[in-house]
């Protein structure tokens, strides 16, 4: 062991006391506080310094031989360097967030800021206005081909924050007649049920006490006969929204459904247009969020439902011709059922063949992979009008999966009964009342095509 002067201690001392200061007044500082975060820093530096010249002052005095004084140095200075940079990326992630966030008071605006997000109690959300976007170059709300646009803009009228915000609305065309109010009534049932159904995927925002945001909605390009009977007014656009949101008092929502007047002006200029309340009511601030409402019967919604299976040859014939080792296609053809469409359709289905003691095990199996899928799946961008089918062709084996090829043997078992081939599928899509899926499980054993069976489960639609 090298002979060390008592200065090497005393130093070796000094880095310990710089760096525990360092760590000790970082931790207690005003973060916000620009002197202290550099005196921490400079406290860092200097143990960082003081420790390098210990390791030169060891190198000097040591009998080591040289190898072993150079790993052991490079070993040293790595430790102290990388101790360093992470010392003030800390002390600067502590500085950074601290501004970020607005911690501390450096000025009356922060300070009314932070006690603003600090607030409790009952909060009040409500739409402060809505706008139409006018076409400038026809200056018309109404022109055929193009949409109809409107922002709409809502407020925090409380003090405390609201969280979980889900915000939405829609735009609709509405005759004036004497069906005006029913019609109203209709559009807003559907509208409110859509809503409710799209909350679980919606991204939840929180609002300050006196802040706004604002959301736009826009309608399909206008057909001439609408912009002509928007223009007449022989028809009304109608905005129906609805805010919902938490606080200290439980869930709560504001609704708002309205329709435009052209031919009225607005109570002031900044408000020129006037918009008057729907006559079936529907507007209402900061009432209890009831998640149970309208349910739609089940003949008004898309239905898309499995209408047949079968297995593609050339010829025709009435009995799969499959042959060892090569794919069996399986054909689906689905179609809608219901009176509107089925939009934004998406598919997941899988094959597998399974024997008769694991059926119901593989069956469970087969129809959790393409649940999963499925919800992993982006709504498609094709629609399924109604009465109108789709084809599905479905492959087994499946190289992604690890599937093995289809052997004699098991062409064999599963005509005369003891395997089974499985198809299990779901269809997900969206109707003019929310989301839906169509989920199906089939066991197929025999030599005909027709001899097709419900799984033990999995055949359901959803709502």
């Amino acid at each position: 062991m090298p002979n060390l002067s008592a200065e090497f201690w005393v130093g070796l001392v000094v880095a310990i006391v710089f760096f525990l200061l360092a760590v000790g007044v970082g931790l207690g500082m005003d973060t916000k506080t620009k002197g202290e975060y550099w005196f921490v820093i400079g406290c860092f530096l200097a143990s960082a310094l003081i420790f390098v010249s210990m390791v030169g002052v060891w190198n000097v005095n040591t009998e080591a031989p040289v190898s072993i004084r150079a790993v052991c140095s490079i070993i040293a200075l790595a430790i102290i360097l990388f101790g360093l940079f992470e010392a003030v990326r800390w002390v600067q992630g502590r500085h950074e967030r601290a501004i970020a966030g607005g911690s501390g008071a450096d000025t009356q605006s922060q300070g009314s800021a932070s006690s603003s997000k600090n607030a409790s109690g009952p909060v009040e959300l409500k739409f402060k206005h809505t706008a139409l976007f006018i076409e400038q170059k026809v200056g018309s709300v109404f022109v055929q081909g193009k949409t109809v646009k409107l922002r709409a803009v809502y407020e925090n009228t409380s003090d405390s924050p609201a969280k979980q915000i889900s915000a939405n609305g829609v735009l609709r065309f509405i005759t004036s007649d004497e069906t005006m109010k029913d019609r109203e009534e209709e559009e807003w049932k559907k509208f409110r049920i859509a809503w409710l159904a799209s909350l679980q995927g919606t991204l939840k925002e929180e609002l300050d006490g006196h802040k706004e945001k604002s959301f736009d909605v826009e309608t399909d390009p206008l057909s001439p006969e609408d912009a002509q009977d928007l223009r007449s007014v022989r028809k009304y656009v109608y905005f129906m929204g609805a805010i919902k949101w938490t606080d200290d008092a439980g869930e709560h929502e504001t609704d708002i459904c309205t329709y435009f007047s052209p031919n009225e002006r607005g109570p002031s200029a900044e408000q020129p247009a006037r918009w008057r309340s729907c006559l079936s009511g529907h507007s209402a601030v900061r009432h209890a969020f009831q998640i149970t409402d309208f349910v739609p019967a089940f003949t008004q919604r898309a239905n898309v439902q499995v209408l047949e299976m079968g297995f593609p040859a050339t010829p025709p014939a009435t009995d799969p011709k499959w042959k060892t080792g090569e794919p069996i296609l399986l054909r689906v053809r689905a179609i809608n059922n219901g009176p509107i469409p089925a939009k934004r359709m998406a598919a997941s289905f899988r094959l597998a063949i399974s024997s008769n003691p694991t059926e119901r095990v593989e069956q469970d199996r087969i129809w959790n992979a393409v649940k999963t899928q499925l919800d992993s799946m982006p709504y498609g961008d094709n629609s399924l009008l109604p009465g109108r089918d789709a084809l599905f062709d479905i492959q087994y084996p499946l190289v992604i999966y690890q599937e093995l090829a289809v052997t004699k043997n098991d062409i064999r078992q599963i005509k005369t009964g003891t395997k089974h081939l499985i198809v299990a599928g779901s269809f997900k899509y969206i109707d003019d009342y929310g989301p839906r899926e169509t989920h199906f499980c089939q066991s197929y054993s025999g030599t005909s095509w027709r001899y097709w069976t419900d799984c033990y489960g999995h055949n359901e639609l959803i709502p």
